[in-house]
Formats: structure tokens, C-alpha cells, sequence
């Protein structure tokens, strides 16, 4: 009987062991090459999460599923300032991978200055869901720093879609746009948010036609325009920065046909960058100061032959005399 028990006891630790090894390896992948691993699960988040300052996560809202805490607050005392020269910032571009949550920080830290009643973001649809070219949603978004609500009206009036058509999970799950919103409510806390994704076969006509519909319906708001994109993927160190520098004389340039003709060797969102560009044209823009240039492996003081890299930087429209 004593042999019975020893050999029934073993195999329950076995089981135990066995149970937890598999538990510790069920990890998430990084979305894409660069990329923090922040990936949580949505099932675990529910309305009675909070954050250190004791901000409750709404179960009905888009959650920002990518948010870490104590990287987060890390990037905002690292954050760096830099002023214009002259002007009020209109646009600009930012990264969306975690990895560059420095840069991210330090670009909103700098627009944070203005005073805007609305953020429109065009950035990447990844996965390329859904059988439009072009994505939003118009739920609010539940952050740490409480509520960032969409505008519905602005929305339907860029996009041409309806509330029917919102695409909230895909918004919630598209790290282009969800990992930045705590950036802009912690730095914006006021302002209204129209995100837009945008397939990946949008093309020049169609980015260039949204452009227009983007300044058409802000031109008399007050009104942040962003690009979140990344840029060269998947190249060593050294080849990523010459396709930097081709990418960054093509926008100082403003040359959308060159832009249209990119590939992933260049950035990760030809349109969104293509709409962006229009859009600081109608709005009266003629410069694109950089702010920030790094790459994954830089940041993450490792060689690697697969790396990303990251722009920052913003437009600027020459203040108008009273």
C-alpha cells in the first residue's frame, strides 16, 4: 500500500511540474520585428482593472491592450522637449513600435505645447482585416488616464463610413494605433480622437483624395494630424540607414510619387504617409523638421540582421498676424 501512495504521489508531481512548465511558455510573439512583447490578454481585463492612480478600465470601450505601466511612465521621465522655431505644429510622424516608447514619448511631449481640440491618426492596417481599404471606429478608448473620446461626426465625415461599420476590435488589436493612444491622452488629456487605418493597397489616388477630405473637414479646427508609421523593416543596421536617408530626402521633398513606389525595405505605410503629406500641403506647411532617427538594434543594443527603424518629426504652419 506505502508503494501504491509513493507512486500515485509522484506522478501527481509530475502532473504539477509539467502543468506549470506549460503555463511559464505560453508567451506571445512580437508583432513584428522590433516590437516590445506587451501582448495581454483581453479575456484577464475587466472593469474593476486599474492603474496606479486607481483609473478603472471600461469594459465597454476600446482597452489599450499594449499599455505597460512602469515602461510607460519610464518613457515620460525620459522624454525630451524640443522647441520650434516659429509656428504652430500642424502634423508630424511618429513610430508605434513599444521598443521606441522614448521617441513616442519625446514626439507628443513636443506637440503637447499646442492647444488642439482633435488628434486624427493615419496609420497602418497590418494584418490587412477586413474588406475595406480603409478602417476606423468610433468607440471611446478606455486609458489609464481615463476616457479618450472619438469624435462619430469627424469621423463619418473623413472616412464616409457609419457607426455600423466601426471596426472596434480591429482598432483595439492594431498596435499602429492602440499603442499610442495612452501617449495622447496623458500628453493631450483634452482632445477628440479620429483614428484611421489604412490598407496597404490604398495607393496614390485614393491618399491623396483623403488628404484633401482630412483638411477639408479640419481646416477650420483645431487640429494635430499623425502619421504612425515605422520605418525600414526588416534589414541589418547599416542597410536600414541608406534606406533611411532615401526616405527622409523623399518627404523633406514632399515627393508623393517617389513615396508611392516604397516598400516595406523603406517604411511600413506608403499611404499613410502619402495622406499626411497632403495634408500638410493644404494646410499651408513648407518644412518637415526631424526630431529623432533610431533603429531597433540601437535601441536594444544588439546586432541584428532583421531590425526596424523610427522617425519622428513634425510639420509646422507659419503663425498667422493678427
Amino acid at each position: 500500500m506505502n508503494k501504491l501512495l509513493r507512486k500515485i504521489a509522484i506522478s501527481l508531481i509530475v502532473i504539477f511540474i509539467s502543468g506549470s512548465f506549460a503555463a511559464c511558455s505560453e508567451t506571445a510573439g512580437d508583432i513584428e520585428s522590433g516590437l516590445k512583447d506587451t501582448t495581454v490578454n483581453t479575456n484577464e481585463i475587466n472593469a474593476s482593472e486599474t492603474d496606479t492612480a486607481g483609473t478603472p478600465i471600461i469594459n465597454d470601450m476600446i482597452k489599450c491592450i499594449y499599455y505597460n505601466d512602469s515602461e510607460f511612465m519610464q518613457s515620460i521621465m525620459n522624454a525630451q522637449k524640443v522647441k520650434p522655431d516659429s509656428g504652430n505644429i500642424v502634423g508630424g510622424i511618429v513610430p508605434h513600435h513599444l521598443l521606441a516608447c522614448d521617441l513616442i514619448a519625446s514626439f507628443f511631449k513636443t506637440v503637447s505645447g499646442e492647444n488642439y481640440d482633435y488628434v486624427v491618426v493615419i496609420a497602418p492596417n497590418h494584418k490587412r482585416e477586413g474588406s475595406r481599404l480603409i478602417n476606423t471606429a468610433f468607440e471611446n478608448w478606455s486609458t489609464h488616464f481615463g476616457v479618450l473620446e472619438s469624435d462619430g461626426e469627424l469621423i463619418k465625415s473623413i472616412t464616409g463610413l457609419k457607426a455600423a461599420d466601426s471596426k472596434a476590435r480591429l482598432l483595439e488589436e492594431e498596435h499602429s494605433v492602440s499603442s499610442i493612444v495612452p501617449y495622447i491622452k496623458y500628453y493631450l488629456p483634452n482632445v477628440k480622437i479620429v483614428p484611421i487605418l489604412l490598407h496597404g493597397n490604398y495607393g496614390m489616388k485614393n491618399s491623396i483624395e483623403l488628404g484633401h477630405k482630412i483638411y477639408n473637414n479640419i481646416s477650420q479646427k483645431k487640429a494635430l494630424v499623425i502619421a504612425s508609421v515605422d520605418f525600414s523593416h526588416y534589414l541589418p543596421p547599416e542597410k536600414a540607414d541608406m534606406m533611411d536617408e532615401i526616405t527622409l530626402k523623399a518627404i523633406k521633398a514632399w515627393d508623393i510619387g517617389a513615396i508611392s513606389q516604397m516598400t516595406n525595405d523603406n517604411m511600413d505605410s506608403p499611404p499613410s504617409i502619402m495622406t499626411l503629406l497632403t495634408v500638410m500641403k493644404d494646410a499651408g506647411t513648407d518644412e518637415f523638421k526631424l526630431l529623432g532617427h533610431d533603429n531597433s538594434a540601437r535601441i536594444a543594443k544588439t546586432y541584428s540582421d532583421s531590425t526596424t527603424s523610427y522617425f519622428t518629426g513634425i510639420c509646422k504652419r507659419k503663425k498667422q498676424e493678427n
